[in-house]
Formats: structure tokens, C-alpha cells, sequence
């Protein structure tokens, strides 16, 4: 049940899980998805709370209501067994306007928080790492309070506006809101080497001028994450 309040006082999570590259740039954090319309593992993009959702088309899209951090975080990434958790470095270059990917500018977050590591190891022109590493597939950023987030942008396919106010809504006892932001594969593929996942990567990297990179998994176990999501790394820039 509903407290009455909306929760603009509260803090914010914002949850970003799926292909995607992140980079810092002034008071914004700037995130790519890249164009997966044309591979065998399609994938839809959204932005949801505990109340509505809507779908995010390829297009320009900025979150504007969170309060903005005064600087930058270092980013926090779990322990996993006797392994300390990353965020994937990926040395490439902003992508070029008006290609077919999804842009989304957010505030600069108070914390930022690595998701769900998975153990993988990247492959740079056939050359492997020597041993597979956990790296996070999603981000979770904190804002010290939500305000009222509203998702302007426009669509590239048919050059359509957005404006949606985030419908929020808490309820009794709630210490946070939370937003998701996922980018999800129509159908998950059960294979544990995760030819989805590595098909996704590997046009992630192309999306930021980064060729000839793969990732890769120890093909143990089939699983598509914690609520299905694509198991992809995300990657910092």
C-alpha cells in the first residue's frame, strides 16, 4: 500500500543492466547501447518503475530530476570468493551521431556500484587472458535524492519527442526508490557458452570503434543471469 508520498525526498538506484558502455563526461554519465536490431539475439530496451514502464527506441534520451553528485565516485564492485569484481576498461572512442543505438545522459550518480559479476575473460586478436576474471554485467547508481525524474529525448527512426514524468509511487517503509533501466534479449539462449552474450559484447566493442575483441565464459553452467538478463560485461570508458 501506498504512503501518499511520491518519494522525491528520498534517494534514487537506478539499475542499468545489458550491453551497455558507460563514460564520465562533465555532470553527466553518458551511456551507449549498441544497435543488436540485426543479430540473432534481438534485444528490447526500457525504462521502468514499480509503477509504469515504457520502451526505448533507438534514439537521444536524457534523465533530468535526480540530484547530481558534486563529483565523481570511485566505483564499487563486490568480492566474489577470493576475487575482488571490475568494471570492464574499454579504450575506444565515443560513437558517432546518428547511428542505430540507444543514448541515454544521466546526473552524475553519488555512488556507483557494479552488478552481478559473472567470470569471463577477454580475447584481444586471438591472443586470451591468462585466467578468467568476475566483471560486472550491470551498474547500479545512487543519487542522495530522487526529485522528479523526467526522460525527455528523441527518436531517430521516425524523429518523435519524449517526454515521460517517471510515475513514483512508495510504498510504507521504503527507504529508497528504485528505477530499472535494462536492455533484454527477446529469447534467452540456454547454451553455457553464451553465444548471445559474446555475440553482444563483441557489438559493443564495434559500437566504439573497438575491433577483434571477445569475450569469453567457462561454459559450465547454462544461466542468463539473475532475472534473465543478457549475462554481456558492461564496459567504462
Amino acid at each position: 500500500m501506498a504512503n501518499g508520498s511520491n518519494g522525491s525526498n528520498l534517494p534514487l538506484a537506478i539499475n542499468l543492466v545489458g550491453p551497455m558502455v558507460f563514460q564520465q563526461s562533465d555532470n553527466w554519465l553518458r551511456v551507449w547501447l549498441p544497435d543488436l536490431s540485426s543479430t540473432k539475439y534481438k534485444h528490447q530496451a526500457g525504462i521502468a518503475t514499480g509503477v509504469n514502464s515504457i520502451s526505448l527506441d533507438p534514439g537521444d534520451y536524457s534523465l533530468d530530476g535526480p540530484t547530481p553528485s558534486r563529483g565523481w565516485p570511485e566505483p564499487y564492485c563486490p568480492i566474489m570468493g577470493d576475487q575482488v569484481s571490475e568494471i570492464y576498461e574499454l579504450d575506444g572512442e565515443p560513437p558517432n551521431d546518428g547511428q542505430e543505438y540507444i543514448r541515454i545522459r544521466l546526473p552524475r550518480p553519488l555512488l556507483m556500484v557494479g552488478l552481478f559479476p559473472e567470470q569471463c575473460k577477454m580475447s584481444y586478436k586471438k591472443v586470451e587472458e591468462p585466467q578468467y576474471k568476475y566483471r560486472a554485467t550491470g551498474m547500479r547508481l545512487l543519487y542522495q535524492a530522487t526529485g522528479t525524474p523526467v526522460l525527455t529525448g528523441v527518436r531517430s527512426q521516425n524523429g518523435s519527442s519524449v517526454n515521460w514524468i517517471l510515475p513514483i509511487d512508495i510504498a510504507v517503509g521504503d527507504l529508497q526508490v528504485e528505477v530499472a533501466i535494462n536492455y533484454h534479449p527477446y529469447c534467452h539462449d540456454t547454451d553455457p557458452c553464451h553465444p548471445e552474450a559474446q555475440s553482444d559484447f563483441r557489438k559493443m566493442a564495434e559500437m566504439v570503434g573497438v575491433m577483434d575483441l571477445d569475450v569469453k565464459y567457462q561454459c559450465e553452467r547454462a544461466r542468463t543471469g539473475p532475472t534473465h538478463d543478457c549475462i554481456n560485461p558492461i564496459a567504462m570508458m
